[in-house]
């Protein structure tokens, strides 16, 4: 009982915070362009794996659904 009631209470104070430690989380300079450019490149290859599947298999018509 008493290792629940200390979660609870854990759990309680988590939920109260009304002023966290940082207002937001501040990256390094320069990491913004290098998320950016990774990010670039993943929504690339999913438009590729898109592209690469739609051509295998056609388009689909919703209206099928």
């Amino acid at each position: 009982m008493n290792k629940h009631l200390k979660n609870w209470l854990a759990g309680i104070s988590q939920a109260l915070v009304l002023y966290p430690e940082q207002d937001h989380f501040r990256s390094p300079r320069g990491d913004f362009r290098k998320d950016a450019g990774i990010l670039r490149s993943d929504a690339a290859k999913v438009a590729r794996g898109l592209q690469k599947n739609v051509n295998k298999h056609g388009k689909i018509d919703s209206r099928l659904r």
